[in-house]
């Protein structure tokens, strides 16, 4: 992993989006930006998760992806997790055994999907804004605009980082 971490700094460093020395585990330790970098890096593997109830408590969940159920794989230390704070995982892989699995997942926030999923759309009337017109959020229509507007600024920020790899971000009104 270390050496794999090396190759990725200096591809990084090449292509003029870093400098050595820089300090690039200032966010290591907030869970929630790194899983927002994992949401950008591995969407469109997304899953909604749907727990199956009976008697009041929670059996197990299948999940929904764009292209259909899939289940967590019995490996995954996901497995056997009950509580839910967030509807939606992202995932590395599929596999198909007995039924079609998925593998190497964690949660991600609905923010985090708003800020790197797919398409945003937004239905003022409904207070709904979906990711790729299949992820469903309830929000305000003001906020959906302000959660749209936003992703675009990024997205041309990010635009005009990649085109110019020297840009200076730190300072840019987003």
């Amino acid at each position: 992993m270390k050496d794999l971490r090396k190759q990725f700094l200096g591809l990084i460093e090449d292509v003029g989006f870093a400098s050595r020395g820089e300090d690039f585990d200032e966010n290591s330790g907030s869970m929630e930006i790194v899983k927002a970098v994992i949401c950008s890096g591995l969407y469109p593997n997304i899953a909604k998760v749907k727990p199956i109830v009976k008697e009041g408590q929670i059996k197990y969940c299948v999940f929904e992806t764009k292209k259909g159920t899939v289940y967590v794989h019995p490996s995954s230390k996901m497995f056997k997790v009950n509580e839910w704070p967030s509807k939606y995982v992202v995932f590395y892989e599929k596999v198909k055994t007995s039924n079609i699995y998925i593998r190497d997942c964690t949660m991600v926030s609905p923010l985090a999907l708003l800020t790197f999923g797919g398409a945003l759309k937004i239905y003022h009337k409904e207070n709904r804004i979906t990711v790729d017109r299949w992820i469903s959020l309830g929000a305000a229509a003001k906020l959906a605009v302000l959660c749209k507007r936003l992703r675009e600024k990024l997205d041309e920020l990010l635009a005009k980082k990649m085109k110019n790899p020297n840009y200076e971000t730190y300072d840019t009104a987003v």
